[in-house]
């Protein structure tokens, strides 16, 4: 009897288990990925670098890193299983240094999978990346070794597969900045262009007052 009552509480708990890393504010839920424990924008250390970089997640151990990243989604469609992809291939793969891709598919979405050593440093990376409602995210594992094992890479891709999403997750705007960090730059301009409308009218009316004194 025992026996019994154990694994029906097995079988309730189970489903609430089974999603144990989570990014509320993306609407971003997955299994928690092995030996390794996610530092958060929650708990950041060093804020600044979290929203400069778009990163929302960053964690690693002694054979690699792995970061999370998101984006206001920049495209136009969602990433689902049925979706044609290699257009959005052939545009993400023109910054990376490989030819090396495939598709990782579950249930509801289809990420697109690279596998690249960086340019400067011959770093081996899986990245990962979904287009997603609202979102676009990119998922980076960085080897701290000359490659990724085989056991590495399917830990990985059973991680992104894990990955639920609600559809209802916003990008931050930055708290260091009001406007947003990636929106200094063109607050910047605005101001400028601003400030040349200024000089000209008053260059203009200084001129309009002196020919009328004369």
């Amino acid at each position: 009897m025992k026996k019994i009552l154990l694994v029906l509480v097995l079988i309730v708990l189970f489903p609430f288990t089974v999603n144990a890393f989570e990014i509320e504010r993306l609407g971003l839920k997955s299994n928690d990925l092995e030996n390794i424990t996610f530092e958060t924008r929650d708990n950041m250390k060093d804020s600044y670098s979290y929203y400069i970089n778009n990163m929302y997640a960053f964690a690693e151990n002694d054979d690699y890193k792995v970061y999370i990243r998101a984006i206001q989604n920049p495209i136009d469609h969602d990433f689902t299983p049925s979706a044609d992809l290699m257009d959005d291939v052939f545009g993400l793969i023109g910054n990376l240094n490989t030819n090396e891709y495939s598709f990782i598919t579950n249930k509801n979405f289809k990420w697109i999978r690279f596998l690249y050593n960086t340019k400067d440093s011959n770093t081996p990376l899986l990245e990962y990346y979904l287009s997603y409602k609202y979102i676009f995210f990119t998922i980076t594992f960085v080897s701290k070794k000359s490659e990724f094992t085989f056991t590495e890479k399917t830990l990985m891709d059973e991680f992104v597969k894990s990955i639920t999403l609600t559809g209802k997750g916003k990008v931050e705007v930055s708290p260091i900045y009001p406007e947003g960090i990636d929106q200094k730059p063109k607050t910047y301009k605005n101001n400028l262009f601003i400030e040349i409308i200024v000089c000209v009218l008053a260059i203009a009316l200084t001129y309009l007052i002196t020919r009328r004194k004369k």
